[in-house]
């Protein structure tokens, strides 16, 4: 992600910018620094993680987590939180609530626990070893945008490069560009001739 665009700036977007047009590597300069903010904001977003009971405890936060995660009608009668384990009762799990018992925290419906982050996530997706974080509910957003953003980045590379290569191997020294398949035909033509001489 760092190499290519450099080697575009140094070579391609200098012989753009002079022979085609200067939209062209402003609108790849945007392009990629919108992409480089997308992976900052999906590496940076906290994915939705669940805290787990140990920091529940030691931040005094147990009943607003709980409150945050489950549903009232699903709330204890007397409003206590009991022993950790009964906190999901047989309604919650048929709605798909679990305990985990590597966070030992309530897992809403549609959370899972990574084992590489060694976290519950709301809505995990999966762990991006790219990015190095996990994929869930309050980052995947972003992290679609940057996939879109980085393909978008990725083909007008392409293209552009494309463009600068054909031009730069076909250009004759009047500045006229031709096909650079006959050019190099040409020039090992004149070459082989050159050895049959001498």
């Amino acid at each position: 992600m760092v190499i290519l665009p450099g080697l575009y700036f140094a070579f391609v977007a200098p012989w753009l910018w002079h022979n085609v047009s200067l939209f062209c590597p402003i609108f790849t300069a945007i392009l990629i620094s919108m992409t480089y903010a997308l992976l900052m904001l999906t590496s940076c977003t906290d994915p939705g993680i669940v805290p787990s009971r140990a920091v529940q405890i030691l931040t005094e936060t147990e009943k607003e987590t709980y409150a945050a995660l489950v549903p009232r009608k699903y709330w204890p009668e007397d409003g206590d939180l009991h022993e950790p384990e009964d906190l999901v009762s047989y309604e919650m799990k048929k709605i798909g609530f679990k305990w985990c018992h590597t966070c030992h925290a309530i897992r809403p419906p549609r959370a899972a626990h990574c084992s590489i982050c060694n976290h519950c996530v709301l809505v995990l997706d999966h762990h991006c070893g790219f990015v190095g974080c996990c994929i869930g509910q309050r980052n995947y957003g972003f992290f679609m945008t940057w996939i879109c953003f980085l393909l978008v980045s990725i083909v007008a590379l392409l293209i552009q490069t494309i463009v600068w290569v054909t031009a730069e191997g076909g250009e004759n020294d009047d500045g006229s560009v031709q096909n650079s398949i006959a050019t190099t035909k040409n020039k090992s033509l004149d070459t082989e001739h050159a050895s049959n001489t001498t």
